[in-house]
C-alpha cells in the first residue's frame, strides 16, 4: 500500500523463497527467518553463494540479540523483529532498496557495546554462538522434534554428514541428547 513499491512475489516457504528469488528479478526480499523446509537464514546463504542480486531483509519474531548478528555475517541487509516491523519496514526498504544497509537504533547500540568490550570466552548461557551456520541449523530442527533423516532430506544432506554435525553440536553447546538441545533451544528462545 506504500506508494513507489512493487510486490512482484510471494511464497509459502523457504525452498519456493528460493526459486522466487532465482526467477525472479527484485531489488529486495524480506524472508522470515522461521520458514518452514529452509530457514530464512538458509534461503539467504544459497542466495549469496549463487550471486544472486536482491538485497535481503530477514524478518523475524526473536529478538535482535538471537540472530541479528548471524543473519548480517550471512549477508542480510537489514533484520527486523515482527514487533517493529510496522514502525520500520517501509524505511528499511527504502534504505536497502537504494543500495544501503538498515539496523536499527537498539541494535546499533549493541553492536557498538560488544565492539567495545573486551575479546574473552563466549559466556555459558551464550554457547549458541559458537556454532557454525550449518550447525545453528541442525540445531533448530533437532530442537523442533526432526529425526536426523528428515534434516538430511531437507538439507540435502547425508544422515552421516547430519550425524557428525548433530555430534559437533552437542558438544559445543555442552548437551548430551536432542532433548537437551530442545530445552536449551526454548530456554535462550530460538524456537518459536
Amino acid at each position: 500500500t506504500t506508494p513507489g513499491f512493487t510486490v512482484v512475489a510471494e511464497c509459502g516457504d523457504g525452498r519456493e523463497a528460493l526459486a522466487q528469488l532465482r526467477s525472479h528479478i527484485c531489488d529486495v526480499a524480506v524472508l522470515d527467518i522461521s520458514m518452514p523446509s529452509m530457514s530464512g537464514l538458509e534461503v539467504l546463504s544459497t542466495a549469496r553463494a549463487e550471486g544472486l542480486p536482491a538485497r535481503i531483509i530477514i524478518l523475524s519474531m526473536h529478538d535482535e540479540d538471537k540472530f541479528a548478528l548471524r543473519a548480517f555475517k550471512a549477508g542480510a541487509s537489514a533484520y527486523l523483529t515482527k514487533s517493529r516491523a510496522a514502525e520500520e519496514l517501509t524505511v528499511a526498504l527504502a534504505r536497502v532498496g537504494a543500495g544501503g544497509t538498515y539496523v536499527t537504533e537498539s541494535l546499533a547500540s549493541t553492536m557498538a557495546c560488544m565492539l567495545s568490550a573486551a575479546p574473552g570466552p563466549v559466556a555459558p548461557e551464550e554457547l549458541h554462538k559458537n556454532l557454525s551456520d550449518r550447525e545453528m541449523q541442525i540445531m533448530l530442527r533437532l530442537a523442533k522434534g526432526s529425526r536426523i533423516k528428515e534434516i538430511a532430506q531437507e538439507m540435502f544432506l547425508s544422515p552421516k554428514t547430519v550425524t557428525t554435525y548433530r555430534a559437533r553440536l552437542l558438544g559445543k553447546l555442552r548437551c548430551h541428547s536432542n532433548a537437551e538441545v530442545a530445552r536449551y533451544a526454548a530456554e535462550h528462545c530460538l524456537v518459536e
